[in-house]
């Protein structure tokens, strides 16, 4: 798990397919020490090495399971897709009504998994959207 530089690009091609555009070399310093940190994990517990980065063969392109971004948060809308106002969080700037609460509007990697934090803001959106405060005791 690391903290990369967050500067791929997911872009819809002219068949409205999706083409993802990701940096590897930006990031192999983070990848490699990721795999360096594993193989010492391995040693000390004397178990088997099963590297998981996809830059290899035969995937040769590396993906992510935590996939954010594309709607970020912003004061504005030159600074974001959707509203990062408490009473409006998530929504879309210039569609009243029109919420992002997902993984979508957290603007960069966040270095761990991004659960918690995705359901942080999706709980204080809720709030925003129905004046309601969530339930301490829950």
């Amino acid at each position: 798990m690391g903290l990369d530089k967050a500067n791929g690009v997911m872009t819809l091609d002219k068949n409205g397919h999706l083409d993802v555009a990701w940096p590897v070399r930006d990031n192999r310093s983070l990848y490699d020490g990721i795999v360096a940190a594993a193989r010492q994990f391995k040693d000390k517990v004397g178990g088997h090495f099963l590297s998981t980065p996809t830059w290899w063969w035969p995937f040769r392109q590396n993906v992510t399971v935590h996939a954010l971004g594309g709607c970020a948060l912003g004061v504005s809308a030159s600074t974001g897709v959707t509203s990062a106002d408490p009473s409006t969080l998530g929504q879309v700037f210039g569609y009243r009504g029109l919420y992002v609460i997902d993984g979508a509007i957290i603007p960069t990697a966040v270095g761990a998994n991004p659960t918690a934090t995705i359901s942080a803001l999706a709980e204080m959106a809720a709030e925003g959207i129905t004046g309601v405060a969530p339930d301490a005791h829950l």
